[in-house]
């Protein structure tokens, strides 16, 4: 799963962002330059960074984490001028959001930055390592569940015969029987709590997001 930390002293931004990213990815807050100076960044993807903290610069923390791996970074700050912006790019920002900002923004500039990653609901799918979370913890799929699962969320809203499912393994030389199908796709309600995905009779299966 995708892991992005937060690095900003206003709590009321700490708890808006934590409300709405918490459920898509590994997410985690900090309030301060000195609690974040020290992290170790080996598996943290992406850093949102205010500029202006109150004990520090968080230009001079994004050199601190560049002396580590060459970090994704967003800037969220009030500061418009030209000069820190352009700055800022030099070093090598991802991008620069100014305060105040809309959340739909954000998360289509995060989106952007992970294009591999697709979200049905609560569920998040990391397509580069093959990975599905719920709310944050990792399901452990088998292959063909999760290849039936990214199946059915690009295609989602849409009844799906079921020989065209058995055609996702042939390039594999692998046979599924009816059944087989059948166990694989009660194994995916059963560990995704899915209710969404419908039995279409005789016909095959839907994933429905309105349900």
């Amino acid at each position: 799963m995708i892991r992005i930390i937060l690095v900003e002293d206003e709590l009321a931004i700490r708890k808006a962002l934590e409300i709405k990213l918490e459920n898509l990815y590994d997410f985690k807050t900090y309030s301060s330059f000195e609690e974040a100076k020290d992290l170790n960044l080996r598996d943290i993807d992406l850093v949102l960074l205010d500029i202006s903290l109150k004990d520090g610069s968080g230009l001079d923390l994004y050199k601190i984490y560049k002396m580590q791996k060459d970090i994704r970074v967003i800037f969220l700050t009030a500061n418009d001028e030209e000069e820190t912006i352009v700055k800022a790019f030099d070093m090598g920002a991802d991008d620069y959001l100014t305060k105040p900002f809309k959340m739909g923004e954000l998360l289509a500039r995060i989106k952007k930055l992970f294009p591999k990653v697709i979200k049905f609901k609560s569920i998040v799918i990391d397509t580069d390592k093959k990975e599905v979370y719920k709310a944050g913890e990792k399901i452990k799929l088998s292959p063909r569940e999760y290849d039936l699962f990214l199946y059915f969320v690009e295609n989602k809203n849409i009844v799906i015969e079921r020989q065209s499912l058995f055609k996702l393994w042939e390039e594999d030389d692998i046979f599924i029987n009816d059944n087989t199908l059948s166990v694989n796709v009660k194994r995916l309600r059963e560990k995704l709590n899915l209710s969404s995905l419908r039995t279409v009779k005789n016909v095959g299966y839907v994933l429905d997001e309105k349900s």
